[in-house]
């Protein structure tokens, strides 16, 4: 047992004027001891529960985010082409080619010399690479430096008026002028 526990339970250990050992203290030192115990244990586990929750909620925000910026732009498209004489109502679809990007930071180490078992040096170029990570609640996260957006590959609208063609073109000519996407990656119907 620590000298400096030892130190503290002694006194309550003391035998009273009959030579018995007084039964209340013991109690309570077990108590206090089993209390602690029940801390400790408790501890633990709700830092897992907090790290295992922080990743949930991390990945959610991910998904959240990427579905809030498909969302954003469609709604924004649809605003806009609204606008143009001779549109009714709007439906927008957008299709990306991926979910984005994040570009995580890296630090590049060189070597340019070896000793080999002779104690003779050679020459050569070696780097490695190794991903920067931060320490978020005793988690070791990858640090991103950038975050691309997904890049649209294709729209379909779907507009009232759409049947005239120059109400069709003048769709076409706002979605390729915003997106910059080619003709064939544009459809407009009605």
């Amino acid at each position: 047992m620590d000298n400096s526990l030892s130190r503290l339970i002694k006194p309550l250990l003391r035998k009273d004027n009959h030579g018995k050992k007084k039964k209340t203290d013991m109690l309570v030192v077990w108590i206090v001891i089993i209390a602690v115990v029940f801390l400790l244990i408790g501890n633990l586990f709700e830092k897992d529960d907090r790290r295992e929750k922080g990743k949930n909620i991390s990945q959610e925000s991910v998904n959240y985010s990427e579905e809030m910026y498909i969302k954003n732009m469609e709604e924004r498209l649809t605003g806009v082409l609204k606008k143009i004489n001779g549109t009714g109502n709007i439906s927008i679809f957008i299709s990306f080619e991926n979910g984005g990007e994040k570009i995580l930071a890296t630090e590049q180490t060189m070597k340019k010399e070896q000793e080999d078992a002779d104690g003779e040096k050679n020459n050569f170029m070696e780097a490695e690479e190794k991903i920067v990570l931060s320490d978020i609640d005793g988690d070791k996260i990858p640090y991103v430096v950038e975050e691309r957006k997904p890049v649209p590959a294709g729209i379909l609208i779907v507009a009232e008026g759409a049947e005239n063609e120059e109400v069709r073109n003048k769709l076409y000519e706002a979605a390729k002028a915003i997106f910059g996407l080619s003709a064939h990656r544009i459809k407009i119907t009605n």
